[in-house]
C-alpha cells in the first residue's frame, strides 16, 4: 500500500501479487484517488439571443463528486420559482465520462430579464476538509 500524486490527485493504491505458476506472476493494483474540485472555465461571458434556450455548463473534475450549486446574481437559483429553469447532470472531466448531479443548467425561452451573473459553486470532502471552486459567466441577451 502506498500514496501517489498525480495531476493534483492523491491516490491510495493496494497492489497484490499472485503466482500462478512457476513461470506467471500476476500484479494487481488497485488505487483508489481523491481531488479536490477544478472548473475548467473561471469566468467568461455567454450572450444569447431573446426566445432561445441558454445552456450554462459547470465543467467539473474531482473526486468524490462534487455537489453542484448554481446561483443568480449571488443567490441560489429557486428552481421551483421559474419553470423555464432546469438543472441537468453534466459529463466530468475527471473522471473521465461520469455523470455530475446539476452541472448543467437550462433556461428556456430566455427573455431580457435573464440577463445577470451566473455562478456554479461546486463542493466535496476531500481529506477531512471541504473544498471549493466556482465559474462565473456574465450572460448577455439580444434582440
Amino acid at each position: 500500500m502506498w500514496l501517489h500524486t498525480w495531476h493534483q490527485l492523491l491516490c491510495l493504491c493496494l497492489c497484490l501479487s499472485v503466482c500462478l505458476s512457476v513461470t506467471l506472476l500476476v500484479r494487481v493494483c488497485v488505487c483508489v484517488c481523491l481531488a479536490i474540485p477544478r472548473v475548467r472555465s473561471r469566468s467568461h461571458s455567454h450572450t444569447v439571443l431573446a426566445g432561445s434556450q441558454l445552456v450554462l455548463n459547470c465543467r467539473v473534475s474531482a473526486w468524490p463528486l462534487p455537489h453542484i450549486v448554481w446561483h443568480r446574481a449571488g443567490v441560489p437559483l429557486n428552481l421551483s420559482a421559474d419553470r423555464r429553469i432546469s438543472l441537468q447532470p453534466g459529463v466530468a472531466m475527471a473522471p473521465r465520462g461520469v455523470a455530475v448531479d446539476n452541472a448543467t443548467l437550462v433556461i428556456d425561452a430566455v427573455t431580457y430579464d435573464d440577463r445577470d451573473v451566473y455562478r456554479c459553486d461546486v463542493t466535496n470532502y476531500v481529506n477531512n476538509s471541504w473544498h471549493r471552486a466556482n465559474s462565473t459567466v456574465f450572460v448577455r441577451v439580444k434582440g
